[in-house]
């Protein structure tokens, strides 16, 4: 055998093994995304059916830009399956390279808070009400800051949802 042969044999070993490796570590991190991809489906399908009845209502009330179309929702709808997954691929490979489990749920955590948010957001819309995001971080933080003793009086809980404001 010639030198060549050698160099060739060696080659197709190491893209076999890298391969063999990358395989491997892709498994392991789809079979760690199956439990949150079960926990986007039901967040997918609720944001669409509070999204379709908030742009119908803005439509109703005279809002002739959101008319509500089944073309627009399907098309977010996709986007929306798309980026959960690309961000479950992103939360588990990020874990595993790490050894670190609270990496997903970090990540993961705040893209499904920001999705809840999204949902409760188009729910009281329909409503004709809305959230003061700054109210429930303080409520929070006064929860927070009663479990380890700390008075932060003043926050009032019933100031959280009030009635739409009218645009300026």
């Amino acid at each position: 055998m010639s030198p060549a042969d050698y160099n060739s044999t060696a080659s197709v070993v190491a893209q076999g093994g890298v391969s063999a490796t990358a395989l491997v570590f892709l498994t392991d991190c789809a079979m760690k995304m199956v439990p949150y991809l079960a926990c986007c489906i039901p967040l997918i399908i609720l944001d669409l059916y509070w999204g379709v009845r908030a742009a119908r209502h803005r439509y109703n009330n005279g809002s002739v830009a959101d008319r509500p179309r089944f073309s627009k929702g399907i098309r977010k709808t996709v986007g929306k399956v798309f980026e959960y997954l690309c961000w479950c691929i992103l939360a588990s490979t990020l874990s595993l390279a790490f050894h670190q489990n609270w990496i997903e749920w970090v990540v993961l955590g705040i893209v499904f808070l920001n999705e809840f948010a999204s949902i409760v957001g188009n729910y009281l819309e329909t409503r004709d009400l809305q959230i003061s995001w700054k109210d429930v971080f303080k409520l929070l933080f006064k929860i927070g800051g009663d479990k380890i003793g700390t008075d932060l009086s003043g926050v009032d809980p019933s100031s959280l949802v009030k009635p739409k404001e009218e645009e300026k």
